[in-house]
C-alpha cells in the first residue's frame, strides 16, 4: 500500500513524539530561538515598506501621467479666439520644429548691408563714363584720316592767297615749299624750312573737314578745343583771326595744283570754283 513520505514523516497523535519544551531547551538554543524570530519579524516589516513604496511610486507615476496628458489635450484643443483646427496647429509646430533644426544645423550668417539703389546708380555712371570714353576716342582719333585730310589745296582767309598741301610739304607759292610732319594723336603739325628754321602749329579741323585752324602755341584756344570738346570759335565765326592763328578753308582736293595770290579776284569765287585759279592772279 502505497503511503505519502511526508505523512509517513509525520507522528501521529499516539505515536509523534513530543518537541522539547522551552524549559527544557539550553540557553544556547533559545538564543538562536529569539534570533530566527527577529529576522522573520524584521523580514516581513522590510517586504510591507517595499510593496508600500513601490506602489507609492506607482500612484505618484499615474498621477503625473494624468496630469500631462490634460495638459495636452488642454493645450492642443483650439480656442475660440484663434478658430484654427488641431491639424493646423500641428502643421504649425512641425514647421516650426524644421525651422528650428534648420537653423541649428546651418550657422547663422550676417546679412550684409546692401545697398542696391547706390550699387546700380554707380555701375550706370560707370557704363555712361566707358560710353563717352570710347565715343571721344573714336570722334577724336579714329574716325576721320587727318593726314589725307589736310592734303589738298586751302585758301588763306584775310590773305587772299592759296596754298598746296601735299602728304609733306605745304607749297605757299611755287617756289617756297615747307616741310612738314603731322601727329594725328597730338594734333600737332610740325614744320621745317631750310636746316635752322622750324616751328610748330596745333590744328583743328570743322566737323565737315571743309575748314582747318592752325594755332601756334602763343596762341591758345583752351583745352576744351584742344581736346576737342569745344568747337574751335575761328571755325564757328565767333572770334576774330589774331596773331599767330591761321584760318584755311578748302578750295579742292588737288595737291598738284600750283599756290596763287589772288589780285581781282576774291576767294569766295576760287571757293566756288574749286579749281586751280588762272584769270586774275598771279603764281
Amino acid at each position: 500500500m502505497y503511503t505519502d513520505p511526508k505523512r509517513s514523516s509525520r507522528p501521529t497523535v499516539s505515536g509523534r513524539s513530543q518537541r522539547p519544551s522551552v524549559e527544557s531547551m539550553s540557553s544556547s538554543q533559545k538564543e538562536d530561538m529569539r534570533r530566527s524570530a527577529s529576522r522573520l519579524v524584521s523580514d516581513r516589516y522590510s517586504r510591507q515598506t517595499t510593496h508600500q513604496e513601490i506602489d507609492a511610486r506607482n500612484e505618484a507615476s499615474a498621477e503625473r501621467s494624468h496630469s500631462d496628458s490634460e495638459e495636452r489635450i488642454r493645450g492642443s484643443r483650439p480656442s475660440v479666439r484663434d478658430g484654427s483646427s488641431v491639424r493646423n496647429r500641428q502643421a504649425e509646430r512641425k514647421a516650426e520644429r524644421k525651422a528650428e533644426r534648420k537653423s541649428e544645423s546651418k550657422p547663422e550668417r550676417k546679412q550684409p548691408k546692401t545697398h542696391s539703389k547706390v550699387h546700380i546708380g554707380i555701375l550706370i555712371a560707370c557704363a555712361c563714363l566707358l560710353i563717352a570714353g570710347c565715343a571721344f576716342a573714336w570722334n577724336r582719333w579714329l574716325r576721320y584720316d587727318d593726314a589725307t585730310d589736310i592734303q589738298g589745296e586751302w585758301s588763306v582767309t584775310g590773305d587772299n592767297t592759296t596754298m598746296v598741301i601735299d602728304g609733306s610739304q605745304m607749297h605757299l607759292t611755287s617756289e617756297i615749299a615747307y616741310t612738314y610732319t603731322i601727329d594725328t594723336t597730338a594734333k600737332t603739325i610740325s614744320y621745317f624750312f631750310g636746316p635752322t628754321y622750324k616751328g610748330q602749329v596745333t590744328y583743328h579741323f570743322s566737323n565737315d573737314r571743309s575748314s582747318i585752324v592752325l594755332r601756334e602755341n602763343s596762341a591758345p584756344a583752351g583745352w576744351l578745343v584742344d581736346w576737342g570738346l569745344q568747337e574751335d570759335p575761328l571755325l564757328n565765326g565767333s572770334a576774330d583771326i589774331s596773331t599767330g592763328e591761321t584760318l584755311l578753308k578748302k578750295i579742292s582736293d588737288s595737291t598738284t595744283a600750283l599756290p596763287q595770290k589772288l589780285t581781282n579776284n576774291t576767294t569766295v569765287s576760287a571757293n566756288a570754283a574749286g579749281k586751280v585759279l588762272d584769270q586774275g592772279s598771279s603764281s
